[in-house]
This record gives C-alpha cells, structure tokens and sequence, in this order.
C-alpha cells in the first residue's frame, strides 16, 4: 500500500474577502495548535503561496466583480502550486483566506483528473453562491 504524506498549501489571498483579515486564518490556526501543544504545523510541512493582498488598497474596476485581474492572477499561482503536489507522493490540504480561492483548487484537481468524480469539502460560515449578477457585495 503507497503511503502518502500530508502538505498544508497555505493560500491567504483576501481578495475576494469583503473585508480585511480572511488572510489571517492559517497563522491563527497556528497559534491555537502551539496553545494547545499538538505540534501540527511542526508536523506537516506548508507550502504558502505568493499573494498580492495590495491590491485591496486600489480603486475598484467594478463593482460587481471586484479585483478580477488580480483574483485571476492569485489563482493562477495558487493552481501552479496545488498542481505540483496532484498524483504524487504528497496529498494537499488547502487552507485559504477566501471563497475566490476555491476556484484554483477546483480548476487544478479538475484539470489533473479530467475523468474523474470531484467531490469538494467545504468548511465556511456560509455558502457564497453568488454571481456577478447577484452579489450584494461585489465580492467574486
């Protein structure tokens, strides 16, 4: 039986988030685990992905898509990464900063396993099932 090892992919892009902050998830399940004394993330290794947060602090293209080159750019980069651990000896767990994030993870399992079933594991305060055309926020 092939073992695999566990990767942590550190993605905390907020772009899609609605405020500031959502980068901020890994390093506080960080904290909790060294408070709780588990050695979890001394454990396993992270890969973190390059971000560009400063794009937050520029004007808005529209404002019913927000900061699509950028969001676009950030899952590029994300997708590159996740790909690299897809079919090896490593299995990659994701922990992003916002829902815009899923789209690299989605996109780079799909394209590794074109034929297969894609089930997805959603951990978030709420479902963000919206479009362009739907969205309150302008959030992607």
């Amino acid at each position: 039986m092939l073992e695999k090892k566990v990767v942590f992919v550190e993605n905390m892009s907020e772009l899609g988030a609605g405020t500031r902050g959502a980068s901020l998830g890994m390093d506080a399940l960080r904290m909790a685990s060294y408070k709780f004394g588990n050695g979890l993330f001394s454990r396993i290794p992270t890969k973190k992905v390059e971000t560009d947060n400063s794009a937050l602090d520029q004007p808005v293209g529209h404002p019913f898509a927000k900061f699509i080159p950028e969001i676009h750019g950030a899952n590029e980069r994300a997708g590159k990464v996740i790909s690299t651990y897809l079919g090896g000896d490593e299995i990659p767990i994701v922990i992003s900063g916002d829902h815009s994030n899923a789209i690299a993870t989605i996109a780079a399992i799909r394209t590794k396993y074109p034929d297969k079933c894609l089930g997805v594991i959603w951990i978030d305060a709420h479902a963000d099932l919206h479009s362009p055309y739907t969205t309150p926020s302008g959030n992607m």
